[in-house]
């Protein structure tokens, strides 16, 4: 066994070695990768096989094979758990994706719910300040919000837009 996880360990050290030694070698495929350590595999079986070395590769996978039927139930449990997560990952992340391509396509396209009309004493609220607040002031809380709020910071979409909308409507009310 110890043969084998050394014979491992020169394969992987002589890869390594050879990709940065000469690093003017085109890059290898992964499938060429694949094909180079399958073949290794096959080679150290064949040499363990014929050498009568291979009873300790086949108890090990006998072990293995063994944990795993033995623990089956256990994981076959919480399957489901795992499925329904996956899924709920899956659905979120297309929703994150679709809505970033809407944004980068429209970069003033807020997202649905958001009007593009609020009044002036909504936007103060929004921002949390006084009516007749200075510019400054908008710009810095509007900055204070965003940074709080900003989808990629893991804030709402929504929220920003309101943000948004409101400093835009405050600073073209200035103007």
């Amino acid at each position: 066994m110890i043969r084998i996880i050394f014979i491992l360990l020169i394969f992987f050290i002589g890869y390594f070695f050879i990709k940065k030694r000469f690093p003017q070698l085109p890059n290898l495929s992964k499938q060429t990768i694949k094909k180079l350590l399958m073949g290794s595999l096959l080679i150290i079986f064949l040499s363990l096989l014929l050498t009568g070395h291979l009873n300790s590769l086949m108890a090990l996978f006998g072990l293995g094979l063994a944990a795993l039927l033995r623990f089956m139930p256990v994981v076959l449990r919480y399957v489901p758990y795992c499925f329904n997560l996956w899924q709920t990952f899956r659905q979120s992340h297309a929703t994150w994706s679709a809505t970033q391509t809407r944004t980068h396509q429209n970069n003033q396209m807020p997202p649905s719910g958001v009007k593009g009309n609020i009044s002036v004493e909504e936007a103060y609220d929004i921002l949390g300040l006084k009516s007749g607040a200075s510019e400054q002031a908008i710009i810095a809380a509007h900055r204070k919000l965003m940074q709080i709020n900003h989808p990629d910071r893991g804030g709402s979409p929504y929220l920003a837009a309101k943000i948004n909308l409101a400093k835009q409507r405050l600073l073209k009310n200035r103007d």
